[in-house]
């Protein structure tokens, strides 16, 4: 055979190769994204190639995690933008420092809605939507440097949702910053800036239930809150909230209900009603925290029980500790706290039976310990009977306990 032919044979064989590789081997689809595909905004207009509407289209459409970066400082959106709806997650992120979305009036429709699970919103400022800011429908949702201003909601959290984490952002000027309706596993709020919220955050479940086994409560951590009218409300759910610090709020700081909880090392100050209320709480801790200089209550325990008041410092409020109707078969346990410079009463049981022990009560306005009985004109009276014990009681007008009655109009001192 000539090397001519012997040529020929041998094109003729890579030929053939070739043809079955292009037959056989499963091509790329020239219609999918790449891996980790990424969408560039482009321009601040609400339609078009390259904006922000035109990138989510692509991104929902793409068969692995999509990125849409937002290279624009501000994007004009006048209808509802489409869900991100990627079952591999979208990551949405500004590359400044943040972008606007600046909304027309949408009505009841978030800004931004997700429906899978593993999406990432990072750089995204919202202001005046009128209405809802973000949507949470999905679990590994993250929320990272997010600014949202007078909402109606700024996060919403759906029932049933896990493992969302919102971090590093601000809520100002809402009607509600951050609304939970989950009891679910792995939520987490940490290192976020508040202000001026009617309530900041309201972490409410539709009912009462257990985590499962293994679960982690929701975590409020490492966030400040000023002058908003109510700080942290927890009802329903178990919730861990420390080392945040309060300032200036209207109304109750922290406000637990119907939950264990625990309230760990958090600073609260100079507040105009309550530092921190467990009302109808089992088993709640309140522990190791700094409550100074509010108008009215330092710590309020109300129908609480089984719970713990333990080694917190109060200081300069109207009254320091306080518990009504605390039931003896399941006694709360006062103790261990430092209890400081109060313009009124020190600590006030008010027809109930807490174990009030090693407790260090100074300087208080009027009494050290008050202790209310409670009448009505329609039932009997309920005594206070407290379990006292090793308590110290300095330089307060009253050093011993005083005792009076209270009928719901008033009290009337019965001794002191």
């Amino acid at each position: 055979m000539s090397n001519l032919t012997r040529l020929k044979v041998a094109l003729v064989a890579f030929l053939g190769l070739l043809l079955a590789l292009l037959i056989f081997t499963d091509l790329p689809d020239m219609g999918r994204s790449p891996v980790d595909a990424v969408f560039f905004v482009t321009t601040p207009a609400d339609g078009g190639p390259g904006s922000l509407r035109s990138a989510i289209f692509g991104a929902d459409r793409a068969t692995v995690q999509a990125r849409i970066v937002l290279q624009t400082e501000f994007v004009e959106l006048t209808t509802p933008l489409p869900p991100l709806i990627n079952p591999e997650g979208i990551v949405l992120e500004s590359e400044h420092q943040r972008t606007e979305l600046r909304v027309a009036d949408l009505g009841p429709r978030p800004v931004l809605g997700d429906g899978a699970e593993g999406g990432v919103v990072r750089g995204v400022e919202i202001r005046d939507p009128a209405g809802l800011g973000i949507l949470v429908r999905s679990e590994r949702v993250q929320l990272e440097r997010v600014t949202l201003v007078d909402c109606v909601t700024g996060v919403h959290v759906a029932a049933n949702v896990d493992r969302m984490v919102l971090l590093d952002s601000r809520l100002d000027d809402n009607e509600t910053g951050v609304r939970i309706e989950s009891a679910g596993t792995g939520l987490r709020l940490e290192s976020n800036e508040f202000a001026r919220n009617r309530t900041a955050i309201a972490a409410i479940a539709p009912r009462p239930g257990g985590l499962p086994l293994g679960g982690q409560p929701l975590r409020v951590k490492g966030n400040t809150f000023e002058e908003d009218q109510t700080g942290v409300l927890v009802s329903s759910l178990a919730a861990t909230i420390d080392q945040n610090r309060f300032a200036r709020i209207g109304g109750t700081a922290i406000h637990v209900a119907t939950s264990t909880s625990r309230v760990l090392a958090n600073q609260i100050l100079d507040g105009r009603h309550t530092g921190i209320l467990l009302d109808g709480t089992v088993g709640a801790a309140v522990i190791e925290n700094e409550v100074g200089r509010n108008e009215a209550i330092g710590i309020h325990l109300r129908s609480a029980r089984n719970s713990s008041v333990r080694t917190n410092h109060l200081y300069s409020n109207g009254y320091g500790i306080t518990t009504m109707y605390d039931q003896g078969t399941s006694p709360n346990v006062v103790a261990d706290n430092l209890v400081v410079d109060h313009r009124h009463d020190g600590i006030v049981v008010l027809a109930g039976a807490p174990i009030l022990r090693s407790n260090r009560v100074l300087r208080s306005g009027v009494a050290g310990i008050r202790l209310l009985d409670m009448t009505s004109a329609d039932g009997p009276t309920v005594e206070a009977q407290p379990l006292l014990s090793d308590n110290t009681l300095s330089g307060n007008q009253a050093d011993d306990p005083v005792r009076a009655v209270f009928d719901g109009g008033g009290r009337r001192d019965i001794d002191g």
